[in-house]
């Protein structure tokens, strides 16, 4: 026989060897695929903490539409203290109501010190909204809508009291 001939008969076997089943045998079912893990659904949001979210989220939208209209963020008395509806009254954020929200909420806890409030800070260029002394609802959960866990008020073991909104530059004031 041709040597061509020889090599191709030899690479047409292999392949048939590859492509079909031994006689009398079924080809193998594709395995099994593992069974869906059940993921637990998170704790459900006490109503402080679902209210204080709605709130960041409001207040949050309000301050960009500032942006948006005037090219810098409502700026807060000595350009970048933080100020809350404690120490600022109810105009704690200048500017922003009623033209971009009706009125500023504040904390729904109803507290008068100035520890567990929402916070806003900023010099014009950038900002940090959060709600402070949170405490236990201060988890993981409360990281929907963009919110995020403070990492100037947090602990290397998780322990955080306060979350909320900021520029990149302004994560750890």
């Amino acid at each position: 026989m041709h040597a061509g001939i020889v090599t191709l008969l030899k690479v047409a076997l292999a392949a048939s060897v590859l492509t079909f089943s031994v006689a009398g045998c079924s080809p193998t079912p594709p395995p099994a695929s593992a069974p869906e893990a059940v993921v637990p659904a998170p704790p459900a949001l006490d109503p402080l903490t679902t209210q204080r979210i709605s709130d960041l989220v409001a207040i949050n939208a309000a301050v960009q539409a500032f942006y948006n209209a005037n090219g810098q963020y409502p700026v807060t008395p000595n350009r970048g203290s933080f100020v809350s509806v404690v120490s600022a009254g109810n105009d704690w954020i200048p500017g922003l109501a009623p033209t971009f929200m009706p009125a500023l909420p504040s904390d729904p806890a109803g507290s008068t010190d100035q520890n567990n409030q929402y916070w806003y800070a900023s010099q014009g260029g950038s900002y940090k909204l959060i709600v402070h002394g949170v405490g236990a609802a201060c988890g993981p959960e409360v990281e929907e809508s963009g919110i995020l866990r403070d990492p100037a008020r947090s602990e290397a073991d998780g322990t955080c009291w306060a979350y909320g909104f900021w520029t990149a530059d302004m994560a750890n004031y």
